[in-house]
């Protein structure tokens, strides 16, 4: 049996606590001073020291949003010095989203050399040390053209090592924050303008469209109503949102589904799906709604709010646009990567640092979320979905 997303969590140790962290990730896109509850409960949750949340532009370097939580006085001289101090951060731009790592992985990636570095950095005698942090759980949470976020639980010395448990927990809660960013990050520019949610909606530059269980509009804001007027990528009929192309249709009417059911088992579906083939195309993000507060539900029947962005800001490869329709994790996704490029289970598990016997659990479950029967009719779907080089 495959487990599904957030099926892990509810049945481990740490289930009671994690519905309610996810719902304080999503409450978190309405009101933004709820990020340090988030941080809080990372850190109770896999006994962390500090929490810190950085949301940056990779094009010019410019802080777009952070976050910490902890002993102020552990946390403030780290932020002053700065994180770029961290031999670490060279990786960075290397790390897949929704995969999280520990400091001996970023020596991995890096080599020897990065693990003498920090040894004998100045911000590891003066601050490190000091203050008993031995490790950390690295998670990218956002790699977008004009955003890159990441989520860093460090630890101390007085905590048992970091597990493969603890990333697979942390690996299950990622794509929630992930979309909790991105979302956030569409609504932040307009935020300080106004102070309800709903006339924070109607200010977006995006469309956002308000939808009951059975995808019936309870709302659009002003680029929304523009959008169906188009009639391009969504329109609807007797009231009810339709998505023009079926695959996009049935990954977000999935989404709007699982949310409302769990939270905890939307995992990644409805996030980033492309609205049409192709590379710079428009892109939908379901946020769930049915458990979140009257004032921010816009409708008391309100079971998702679905965020269309238009095309430049999001670029998707084809591998991109089968792990957003089909909910893949990030694991499946580097797998089907692996298979699509011609790679032999063998070869995955030794790639991947894995056994043979995982790679096919992994197989098994992207087969059965996308349909495909074998690991040539995934390759093919991968490739139908993969834009032309355009010639220069």
């Amino acid at each position: 049996m495959v487990v599904g997303w957030g099926e892990r969590l509810v049945g481990g140790e740490r289930g009671s606590g994690t519905l309610s962290l996810v719902g304080q990730v999503y409450d978190s896109v309405a009101d933004p001073d709820g990020w340090g509850d988030v941080l809080g409960g990372f850190c109770q949750m896999f006994s962390g020291v500090i929490g810190l949340l950085a949301v940056t532009d990779p094009r010019d370097g410019r802080i777009i949003h952070t976050e910490s939580w902890g002993n102020p006085a552990i946390v403030e001289p780290l932020l002053k010095r700065g994180m770029s101090e961290l031999p670490f951060v060279e990786a960075i731009p290397r790390l897949e989203v929704d995969i999280p790592l520990t400091v001996d992985r970023f020596y991995e990636i890096q080599g020897p050399e990065t693990q003498n570095r920090w040894r004998s950095s100045a911000l590891n005698r003066d601050w490190a040390i000091p203050n008993g942090i031995d490790d950390c759980i690295w998670l990218p949470v956002l790699r977008q053209v004009d955003a890159a976020g990441n989520l860093v639980i460090v630890t101390g010395c007085d905590r048992p090592q970091i597990s493969d448990g603890d990333l697979a927990d942390v690996a299950e809660l990622a794509p929630h924050v992930r979309r909790a960013i991105t979302i956030s990050n569409l609504v932040d520019e307009r935020r300080g303008h106004v102070d309800l949610f709903a006339e924070l909606l109607d200010r977006l530059s995006c469309a956002v469209v308000v939808v009951d269980a059975a995808m019936k509009v309870l709302y659009a804001n002003g680029e929304a109503e523009d959008l169906l007027r188009e009639r391009g990528l969504v329109s609807t009929h007797r009231a009810t949102l339709t998505l023009h192309w079926p695959m996009a249709r049935a990954a977000v009417e999935m989404a709007v589904s699982l949310g409302r059911t769990s939270e905890l088992l939307l995992g990644t579906a409805g996030l980033g799906v492309p609205m049409t083939p192709g590379l710079d195309v428009a892109v939908a993000h379901v946020m769930p709604l049915a458990r979140r507060d009257l004032s921010v539900r816009v409708n008391a029947r309100a079971a998702a709010a679905i965020f269309i962005v238009r095309p430049g800001r999001t670029q998707l490869s084809g591998l991109d646009a089968v792990a957003a329709l089909f909910g893949l994790t990030a694991a499946e996704k580097r797998v089907a990567g692996q298979i699509s490029s011609g790679m032999l289970r063998p070869e995955i598990a030794l790639s991947n640092g894995v056994v043979e016997g995982t790679v096919k659990v992994q197989l098994s479950a992207i087969f059965d979320k996308t349909g495909a029967r074998d690991q040539r009719s995934l390759a093919l779907l991968i490739r139908d979905l993969t834009p032309p080089v355009r010639e220069i």
